[in-house]
C-alpha cells in the first residue's frame, strides 16, 4: 500500500449473541472521529428494546456515506460510469485480414 493513500475499513462480524465491529484507518482525523461516533450510534441504535430493523439499518448506513466520504463515493461513481460506458475501439478486421493473410 502506498503511504500517501487514505485508506479506511469498517467489518460487521455478525455471532449468535453478538455483533462485533471493526473500524480500521492509517490517519485518523478530527471529521474522522466524528464519523466514527456516527458510525457507533448507530451501531448501538440496533441494540435493546427499540431495535430498528436489518433494512432500516443498512438505510441509515448508507446515508451516512455521502456525508462523510463524498469525494470517494464520487470517485468511485465516476470509474464505474466510464466503466460502463467504454467501448472499444472500431477494428476493421476484414482489412487486417486482407492485408496481413490476403483473405477477404
Amino acid at each position: 500500500m502506498e503511504p500517501q493513500r487514505d485508506v479506511a475499513a469498517v467489518v460487521f462480524y455478525q455471532f449468535d449473541n453478538f455483533v462485533e465491529v471493526v473500524y480500521v484507518k492509517n490517519r485518523l482525523t478530527d471529521a474522522c472521529e466524528r464519523h466514527v461516533e456516527q458510525l457507533v450510534n448507530l451501531i448501538k441504535s440496533l441494540a435493546g428494546p427499540n431495535t430498528m430493523s436489518r433494512s432500516q439499518f443498512v438505510e441509515n448506513y448508507f446515508q451516512l456515506m455521502p456525508t462523510n466520504a463524498p469525494a470517494k463515493l464520487l470517485s468511485r461513481r465516476t470509474a464505474l460510469r466510464k466503466h460502463l460506458t467504454w467501448t472499444p475501439p472500431f477494428w476493421n478486421y476484414g482489412a487486417i485480414l486482407s492485408s496481413h493473410y490476403g483473405l477477404c
